[in-house]
């Protein structure tokens, strides 16, 4: 199943920001939480916005996720 996107293609960077800068950070966590972002998106959020994404261990969920230990 693909990710879901804001609906903006991954390469145009402005476009997500534009978007990203016209929620608030209320909005943006909300569709963080509702999985509208794909890695990228994430990404983009987190380097314009850092104070807005939640941490887990001082570290960013999604990279976290990639880093747990499964077994």
């Amino acid at each position: 199943m693909p990710s879901p996107t804001l609906g903006v293609p991954r390469s145009n960077d402005r476009d997500v920001l534009a978007h990203l800068s016209g929620l608030t950070p209320k909005q943006r966590l909300a569709d963080y939480r509702a999985g509208l972002y794909d890695r990228h998106q994430l990404s983009l959020w987190a380097t314009h916005f850092p104070d807005e994404p939640p941490l887990i261990n001082d570290e960013l969920p999604w990279i976290t996720l990639g880093l747990a230990d499964l077994d």
